[in-house]
């Protein structure tokens, strides 16, 4: 590594006699050579290795990737628990070759694709972990137990269109009450979740229902009976992203860390689930929420290898930064890496100073020169991002006729 201070002592040789500390703003030319540059190789040393912020389960396809992730720029995909000892092979596909070859074949578990969603990147990873176990499918309110109303709720019907799996879901509405209110069945069919980790479940929260004085999250709640059970608060969703209105939730809970515990409950002997809306004040009208889809869960622990686009370092703090604040912060390069950054800031110096015409420089730092360093470079460290695949209509275990 090398420090900013450093950059402007070889700089200040390099600039026809101009005070390297006349250059207005010189960290924000570092950070724009530096995208230059990234623009046109991909650096060995930009190459880290992150855990996935979540466990990868079997019927949750997307994962949000880690946020220094360059765009589009993943080397590999892997478990590290269990630890498969390298029988994984993911291969890349395009965001649309991958929902062909899913749809099309569902038992696919090695490859993955990155979507793009509001600014952000994610993972859809096909990939074949140990199979859930269905607590409640929410297909029926009477079967596997009976569906009842906790608080100031009534209706307990089956939803057929904003579904999220199966063929039905349920819709429970809550009259104006304040308080707990929500939706319980005390008559499961017995379950073990002693060796599963999480509970998972979409929950659609109505759009009028996040004002501030009204709602303050959700209270999921699992045991042995109403009297013995694990309570999990919930304000967030599976992704880490505050509770939205008028959409599906996937709401997540880990059994092992309940915010509270009522009675004495077992997980190996589970016969009660509830989901409740913690209201604050009376509402004003009769809000509907619908539950679907709830299951127990392990899953498995994945890490990305991947092109971080934090090339610059705060060494007092051993944080990365994306553009340096002062010169003691150090820039996140090998030797061949620097030559090629030194080039293309000098090349943007000398335009930003007009001096493109104005000296040896230019002839040696930018133009042909720094086109065919760029070559030299990419010839000795290729790119190791995956290969995106584009086959639309190819599917590789199944033949079309």
């Amino acid at each position: 590594m090398i420090t900013v201070a450093e950059i402007k002592s070889i700089l200040s040789g390099k600039l026809n006699g101009r005070p390297i500390d006349k250059i207005p703003d010189l960290y924000s030319t570092m950070f724009e050579a530096m995208i230059a540059l990234k623009a046109k190789v991909d650096l060995p040393s930009a190459i880290v290795v992150s855990e996935l912020a979540q466990p990868i389960y079997s019927n949750r396809k997307i994962y949000p990737l880690p946020a220094d992730c360059a765009n589009d720029a993943i080397v590999a995909v892997r478990p590290i628990i269990p630890n498969t000892q390298g029988i994984y092979d993911f291969e890349r596909r395009t965001s649309r070759q991958y929902d062909l070859e899913t749809a099309y074949d569902s038992s696919i578990t090695d490859i993955h694709a990155v979507r793009h969603k509001d600014g952000e990147q994610y993972l859809a990873l096909a990939e074949g972990t140990t199979e859930p176990l269905v607590i409640h499918d929410c297909e029926s309110v009477s079967e596997n137990g009976t569906w009842t109303g906790v608080g100031g709720l009534t209706d307990i019907e089956l939803e057929k269109r904003y579904i999220k799996a199966g063929s039905n879901a349920l819709r429970f509405t809550i009259n104006p009450n304040a308080g707990v209110n929500g939706i319980e069945n005390i008559s499961l069919e017995a379950q073990n979740l002693s060796t599963y980790k999480n509970v998972l479940l979409y929950l659609y929260i109505p759009n009028t229902i996040l004002d501030a004085d009204l709602f303050t999250g959700i209270d999921i709640r699992i045991g042995t009976d109403a009297n013995n059970y694990f309570s999990f608060t919930v304000t967030q969703d599976f992704f880490g992203n505050n509770l939205q209105k008028g959409r599906y939730n996937l709401l997540s809970v880990v059994l092992e860390t309940p915010t509270t515990t009522i009675g004495t409950p077992s997980l190996s002997n589970t016969q009660y689930v509830a989901v409740l809306a913690n209201i604050d004040s009376a509402v004003t009208e009769r809000k509907w929420f619908i539950l679907d889809s709830i299951q127990a869960d392990t899953g498995s622990i994945y890490e990305v290898e991947y092109y971080s686009n934090l090339q610059f370092l705060d060494t007092s703090t051993n944080t990365r930064l994306r553009m340096p604040t002062k010169d003691a912060d150090s820039v996140v390069l090998n030797d061949e890496e620097f030559n090629l950054y030194k080039m293309v800031l000098v090349d943007i110096l000398a335009t930003d100073l007009r001096q493109a015409s104005a000296g040896v420089d230019i002839q040696q730092y930018g133009g042909e020169m720094l086109q065919n360093a760029i070559n030299e470079f990419t010839f000795l460290y290729p790119s190791k991002r995956q290969v995106k695949v584009t086959e639309y209509g190819h599917y590789r275990s199944k033949d079309i006729y």
